[in-house]
């Protein structure tokens, strides 16, 4: 049975570490477009609501 000792693996774990912070960068971008992408949804819905009520009170 071949047994690897941890100097060995340590490069595989190096890019499996790399690896993930990738993926977690990249999640973190996502999450930051979202949240920006629903900001501006919600201050548009905020303005069509205040402009439907200034019209229905004229």
């Amino acid at each position: 049975m071949m047994s690897e000792t941890i100097s060995e693996k340590a490069p595989d774990l190096e890019a499996l570490v790399e690896q993930q912070a990738e993926r977690i960068a990249a999640l973190e971008d996502r999450l930051d477009n979202q949240e920006q992408s629903l900001r501006h949804v919600l201050g548009m819905l905020i303005e069509w609501m205040e402009d439907e009520g200034a019209r229905q009170a004229a």
